[in-house]
C-alpha cells in the first residue's frame, strides 16, 4: 500500500501541497470557510499521492463529496483531482490503476450532476411546459460538462500509464545494461583464470617431458603441480559458471538419451565405461 520515497521526494511531496494551500487560502478566504476546507482538503490528497496513492483518491474523493453535499461550488484547489488520477496510474497497484479508470468516469458523473441537477429540480418545481426548452437546455450543459470533466479526467491518468510505461523501460533497460557488464566481468575473469592456468600447465607439461628419464623426482615434482594448478582453475570456472547461472534463468537440462554421447567421451578419454541396459526405456522428466 505504501511506496518507498527517497528524503527529498518525500520533503517535496509535503512542501509543495503546503505552498499550494497558502496560495489556495489566498484566492478563496474571501469566499467563505467552505472553500477555503475544499482547499485544505485537496492539498491534504495531494501529500501521500506517490507513496499511497490509493489514499491520495480516498482523502480526494472524501472531500469532493463533502463539497458536493455542502452545495459548495468547484473551485481552483479542484485542479488537485488531476494530478492524484495521474499518480493512480504512474505509482499505483494494478487493482489501484483500475480504481483510478473508473474514477475518472464516476467523478465526471458526480460533477455533472452537482451542476445540472438543481437546476433540473427547480424546472421540475415550476411545472411549466413553457420551461420545457429550458430544461433541454440544462440537460445539454450537463451532458457537456460530463464530457469536458470525463476528457481531463482520462487525459491525466492516461498520462500516468505513459509515465509507467516509460519508467518501466527505463528499468528494464538499466537491468541489461548491469546483466551485461557483469557477463562481461564473468567472461573477462573465467579468461584470466583459464589462461594463466593452462599457461601453468603446458609449461610444466613440457618441462616434465623433457627431464622425465633424467630426473623422476622431478617430474613427479611437475605432475603434482599439473594437478593441483588443474583442480585450481577447475573450482574457480565451477565458481564463476555458478555465478552466470545465478544471473541467468536455468539452461536445458540432460536428459537420458545423453547417456550414448557421455560414454562416447568418456571412451575417447580413455576409460572403460561397462554399459548394462535391462528394461523397456520410458519417457522420464529432466
Amino acid at each position: 500500500m505504501f511506496r518507498t520515497l527517497t528524503h527529498r521526494q518525500l520533503a517535496f511531496d509535503i512542501v509543495v501541497p503546503m505552498v499550494l494551500v497558502l496560495i489556495g487560502y489566498g484566492l478563496l478566504r474571501s469566499a467563505g470557510v467552505g472553500p477555503v476546507l475544499v482547499g485544505v482538503g485537496m492539498g491534504a490528497a495531494l501529500i501521500p499521492r506517490r507513496f499511497s496513492p490509493i489514499l491520495a483518491l480516498g482523502i480526494a474523493w472524501a472531500v469532493c463529496l463533502w463539497q458536493v453535499l455542502s452545495d459548495i461550488p468547484p473551485n481552483v484547489s479542484n485542479v488537485a483531482v488531476l494530478a492524484i488520477l495521474y499518480s493512480t496510474a504512474a505509482y499505483g497497484t494494478r487493482a489501484v490503476r483500475w480504481i483510478g479508470f473508473a474514477s475518472t468516469f464516476v467523478g465526471a458523473f458526480v460533477v455533472a450532476l452537482s451542476i445540472a441537477l438543481p437546476e433540473v429540480l427547480d424546472q421540475l418545481v415550476v411545472g411549466d411546459l413553457s420551461n420545457v426548452l429550458n430544461l433541454r437546455s440544462v440537460v445539454a450543459g450537463g451532458l457537456i460538462v460530463f464530457v469536458s470533466c470525463l476528457v481531463a479526467f482520462l487525459l491525466s491518468w492516461t498520462l500516468g500509464i505513459a509515465m509507467l510505461t516509460w519508467r518501466r523501460a527505463r528499468e528494464s533497460r538499466q537491468e541489461a545494461v548491469a546483466a551485461e557488464q557483469e557477463r562481461t566481468r564473468i567472461a573477462r575473469d573465467m579468461h584470466d583464470v583459464v589462461a594463466h592456468s593452462l599457461a601453468v600447465v603446458v609449461a610444466q607439461a613440457d618441462g616434465a617431458r623433457y627431464i622425465a628419464s633424467k630426473d623422476p623426482a622431478a617430474t613427479e615434482a611437475a605432475l603434482v603441480t599439473i594437478a593441483s594448478t588443474a583442480r585450481e582453475a577447475l573450482a574457480d570456472v565451477r565458481l564463476l559458471l555458478a555465478q552466470l547461472r545465478h544471473s541467468q534463468g536455468d539452461g536445458p537440462q540432460p536428459a537420458l538419451v545423453d547417456l550414448d554421447r557421455l560414454y562416447e567421451q568418456l571412451h575417447a578419454a580413455g576409460l572403460t565405461v561397462a554399459q548394462e541396459v535391462t528394461g523397456e526405456p520410458l519417457p522420464l522428466g529432466t
